[in-house]
């Protein structure tokens, strides 16, 4: 009987620790904000929304193996990246730590309590070309919105909150 009993705790455990490590954890997508700037905004309101820019400039980024015409607008303390394809605001990069994201994540803020702020499993090392210093989230709803993280020693030194939104 013992070794029955042995036999099956020997074939549950590496289920569950399977189901462990290949669980998705994301999250939610009112991350994706920066003070008054949000991801997933159409683009004019939230340009007539947020004033002015300091500066306005054509420019591509590149995702899924393409590249996309974009406008970025600068203000003080953020840049907002509009797609050209859909309008809506796809990148919103902080510039300063004078904003938060409602995570409470700005430059300058300390690594362990960045990383504190967001669920257990939830950031990752990005699959595609970036820095050793840099973690990445993904939104809840599916989408491949995430939140990229830069360190430089034991600090936030790049806040990018990046939204895919189909052309609709």
């Amino acid at each position: 009987m013992r070794a029955g009993i042995l036999w099956l705790a020997v074939l549950v455990l590496p289920a569950d620790s399977r189901a462990q490590t290949s669980r998705f954890v994301c999250v939610p997508e009112s991350t994706f904000s920066l003070g008054p700037a949000r991801v997933g905004e159409l683009g004019p309101s939230a340009v007539a929304r947020l004033g002015t820019p300091l500066a306005v400039r054509a420019d591509t980024i590149e995702g899924a193996d393409q590249y996309f015409p974009v406008t970025r607008y600068r203000y003080a303390d953020f840049e907002i990246t509009v797609s050209q394809l859909n309008g809506r605001v796809a990148e919103v990069r902080a510039l300063t730590n004078k904003l938060s994201t409602p995570l409470g994540l700005h430059l300058g803020r300390d690594r362990a309590a960045v990383e504190h702020r967001f669920p257990a499993g939830s950031l990752r090392k990005p699959s595609i070309r970036t820095g050793p210093d840099t973690l990445q989230a993904y939104a809840c709803p599916g989408l491949a919105s995430t939140v990229d993280l830069t360190f430089t020693g034991n600090r936030l030194s790049g806040l990018l909150l990046h939204g895919f939104y189909p052309n609709n």
